[in-house]
């Protein structure tokens, strides 16, 4: 009986589309939308004037990239044509105060032409989500089983419209941990049953975050249900119409049988229709003088502070946890991020929108942070690679920290490893005791944090600096929505963490 249903299993994987599709194409493509998946077409807006000026004669020129990506970024690269050639970035534009300074594409893309922007899509879906509650048409704490009857009967019925939003719904799912059936759900030629079908509850909703695509697949389903509007006309008569867009969108469909707007990612857009989202998005909602998002909506991301439902580095399918050159509270740009490379990146304080789309490549480049680091610097405020004395305070990250719970860690500075990255151990005690353990090994991130990344798990140390000295620090786990700070209450080390200290085994040298 067991080798039948064996048989049978590998039978129907076999003979499945998604199945088929996944070994056929194996890995998403920014070209998908003409290899594999039916669209639907959001036109351009030809009628409209152009927005924005751009300074051509000028011929102004980015600042030397070694002012701007970090010295590990770089690589090998010898200069900028090499670096956006091996990085395989398609384009690049740079706009602040309505002025495109920068505008170029690369690896033989053109202006004007579309590509998949994955995730990017997440970010469109959540302010059209937003445009729904401020019709009428759904609320943000109502059950998404009120437009999935499917859902009613089990845990997935607690789950409401902002935890989805969040990624704080608590389904048992995590991208980088399904990755097969996220394959076999980016292929599905019927995604909204292929999610009611694999998805369970498994955490409370609003007390765990985990980046995952159904979320917003989901959300967009409920649009659909709640609007009683096919989603990307919805989309078309809501942003892309309203902005004026000046390149025809396609919102990709699981297949012309379903019929349904690949929500999780399914957007094929160009690079200036990204940044007139952006623009938008940049001016609190607004588009030349009207309102096309709610500005609550749109003000709600950039908040760092904790509160209900949310994880501060993600919100409203926006990502807040990039670059950190200050105190992260202090901290309000914002990020739309999609496999390959694909940003919108927007700095409300440099007024400031940056662009970049890409193709697969092998150089892992953080692209977040490199677009976080340009913002400042043209915005006038330097960087840490411009000035690492005044953003890079390492050197103080050793001591004891405690919370006012009197939970304790230790940050041992370790010193610099092969790849010249500060490392650190944290100890950690055990059941608010006095007896210590091993807790995590992390190396330097940016200017203000150290960091630990083991595939879908991240762990940081955020720390918090006053007149120029550092008091404490945000302990920061990717998937819990909390956050502990820890007072800085010592700046030695007790006796037997000192032998492990590079610092004090320089100072007896």
């Amino acid at each position: 009986m067991r080798y039948l249903l064996l048989a049978f299993s590998a039978t129907f994987l076999l003979s499945s589309c998604a199945f088929t599709k996944a070994v056929i194409f194996f890995k998403p493509d920014i070209t998908d939308h003409k290899r594999i998946f039916p669209s639907d077409t959001m036109p351009a807006n030809t009628t409209a004037a152009p927005q924005m000026a751009r300074i051509d004669s000028l011929k102004q020129e980015l600042p030397p990239m070694n002012m701007w990506f970090d010295a590990a970024g770089m690589h090998e690269f010898k200069d900028f044509d090499a670096l956006i050639k091996d990085t395989k970035t398609t384009s690049l534009i740079v706009m602040r105060n309505d002025t495109i300074l920068y505008e170029q594409y690369f690896n033989g893309y053109k202006r004007g032409q579309q590509q998949v922007v994955f995730s990017v899509t997440k970010a469109f879906v959540a302010a059209l989500t937003a445009i729904a509650v401020d019709e009428g048409y759904m609320r943000l704490d109502q059950s998404i089983a009120d437009f999935i009857p499917e859902f009613a009967n089990d845990g997935r019925k607690e789950i409401k419209i902002q935890h989805l939003l969040n990624m704080t719904e608590g389904l048992d799912w995590m991208d980088y941990k399904n990755l097969w059936t996220l394959g076999l759900l980016y292929y599905s030629p019927d995604e909204n049953q292929f999610i009611i079908d694999k998805t369970e509850q498994q955490y409370k909703p609003g007390t765990r975050f985990a980046y995952k695509s159904i979320t917003t697949h989901i959300l967009g389903m409920c649009v659909e249900k709640a609007t009683k509007t096919h989603l990307a006309d919805y989309m078309n008569e809501k942003i892309w119409q309203p902005l004026e867009m000046p390149d025809q969108g396609l919102f990709t469909l699981d297949s012309k049988k379903s019929n349904h707007n690949r929500a999780l990612g399914g957007m094929a857009i160009s690079a200036r229709s990204m940044l007139y989202f952006g623009r938008m998005m940049l001016n609190n909602g607004r588009w030349n003088g009207k309102q096309i998002v709610p500005e609550d909506f749109v003000r709600s991301i950039s908040e760092r502070n904790i509160y209900q439902d949310k994880w501060w580095g993600y919100s409203n399918c926006f990502w807040l946890n990039g670059y950190l050159d200050r105190n992260y509270l202090d901290m309000n740009d914002y990020q739309a991020s999609g496999l390959h490379g694909q940003f919108i990146f927007v700095s409300p304080e440099n007024n400031m929108v940056l662009i970049r789309t890409g193709i697969a490549d092998k150089s892992r480049m953080e692209w977040g942070a490199t677009l976080g680091r340009l913002a400042a610097l043209l915005g006038g405020h330097g960087n840490d690679v411009t000035n690492p004395a005044k953003y890079d305070f390492s050197n103080q990250f050793e001591g004891v920290y405690e919370t006012n719970r009197s939970e304790k860690i230790i940050v041992v500075d370790k010193g610099l490893d092969k790849n010249k990255m500060h490392v650190f151990t944290i100890y950690k005690d055990v059941n608010n005791t006095v007896k210590m353990k091993k807790f995590l090994d992390m190396s330097t991130n940016d200017g203000r944090s150290i960091v630990q990344r083991k595939f879908a798990r991240q762990t940081r140390l955020m720390f918090e600096e006053f007149a120029g000295e550092v008091v404490g620090a945000y302990f920061d786990n990717l998937l819990l929505i909390d956050s502990k700070y820890f007072k800085k209450t010592s700046n030695d080390l007790p006796e037997k963490y000192k032998k492990q200290s590079a610092n004090h085994k320089a100072g007896q040298k």
